[in-house]
């Protein structure tokens, strides 16, 4: 009997101490080193309240303390005028043949000149063995034929020479139109920039444009990377893409990575159509089920979930004319957080306030 009884007090002191190891335990996971302080963990603010209302509504609630939290930020939409975008097709050109072409122009043009100097030296031989063969006899009826032969042999060289440019200026005017002809036989920047291969070529064709439309100056291609760049317009394509019917243009960016020859590019062109509207930041657009949404403040805790439509990219952003207001405030920082917490579908109450 006694040794029973010694047994339960042992049992009960390994109970009460193992009771005391596990407080322990738990007391530490709720504190963390910080230099030689001790730092209590606060407790993790309450999640994203989401609801959808009767009208379809995406609707979000979320405390002011855990907006500060998770870096949830906004900013004030305003308004703007843009004009309506058309979207176009285009392909970045391989500059090769172009680059061939100019070469060959550039080299046939140097031996046109050097025709010109060399049928002007044998000219002057012939004029002089002519005038002294009429008048003092001083040269020979031989030497005035080889000269006169010597003439007529630089001349046709020279007609030669100018025939093959002129001939390539002819092939460069029927693959690339008239102007980037008068481009790159000119000694512009633009043949500069084009053998130093600074800059990207791209054939952008305009699907059924109205009779009057007149390409604009610039235009945004959307980069492999997804960014857009801008690009300006050289002049209109005197051939188009087979796989689309339309009007095609020559565009030029600076040459990038983000644009290698032979890839398929979206361009954004001036409509002309001027609407009202606001600018919306990348950073404010989040994809779901492959359609763009952003997120409105509606209140000091709440926030609506909107869907867009992207049609007018700006360089930074996308212009917006319809479903959002200026005025309105729009979240820049967070939304993507905003979306996964709604998502996870978490209705616990929000208590952090």
């Amino acid at each position: 009997m006694g040794h029973r009884k010694l047994f339960n007090i042992l049992g009960l002191l390994a109970f009460s101490l193992s009771a005391l190891y596990a407080v322990k335990l738990i007391g530490q996971t709720a504190v963390r080193k910080n230099g030689s302080t001790n730092e209590v963990i606060p407790k993790a603010p309450s999640q994203v309240v989401s609801k959808e209302t009767d009208s379809g509504r995406h609707m979000l609630t979320i405390g002011r303390r855990a907006q500060q939290l998770s870096g949830i930020s906004t900013q004030m939409l305003t308004a703007e005028k843009r004009s309506r975008s058309i979207k176009a097709y285009g392909e970045v050109l391989d500059l090769r043949n172009l680059f061939s072409l100019v070469t060959s122009f550039e080299a046939a043009k140097a031996a046109s000149m050097k025709s010109i100097f060399q049928l002007e030296i044998s000219r002057n031989k012939y004029v002089r063995a002519k005038l002294l063969f009429g008048s003092t006899k001083y040269v020979s009826l031989e030497q005035l034929q080889a000269a006169r032969a010597a003439y007529y042999s630089d001349l046709a060289d020279s007609e030669s020479a100018f025939g093959n440019l002129s001939g390539l200026k002819g092939q460069i005017t029927e693959e690339w139109g008239k102007r980037i002809s008068h481009l790159v036989t000119s000694s512009s920047s633009f043949v500069t920039r084009l053998m130093s291969n600074g800059i990207s070529m791209m054939l952008v064709t305009i699907q059924e444009p109205a009779r009057s439309y007149n390409a604009p100056g610039t235009a945004l291609v959307r980069a492999i990377d997804g960014n857009l760049i801008e690009a300006h317009l050289i002049s209109i394509s005197p051939v188009s893409n087979p796989q689309i019917q339309g009007v095609s243009y020559f565009y030029e960016a600076p040459n990038s990575s983000n644009l290698p020859a032979g890839t398929n590019v979206v361009a954004y062109l001036d409509g002309g159509k001027v609407m009202n509207g606001v600018r919306v930041p990348s950073s404010a657009i989040v994809w779901y089920d492959g359609t763009p949404w952003i997120f409105i403040k509606t209140g000091a805790t709440s926030f609506e979930r909107k869907e867009i439509s992207l049609t007018i990219p700006t360089a930074d952003g996308w212009f917006i004319h319809n479903g959002v207001k200026p005025g309105e405030d729009v979240v820049v920082n967070g939304a993507q957080l905003l979306l996964s917490q709604e998502l996870i579908g978490n209705t616990h109450g929000n208590n952090d306030d």
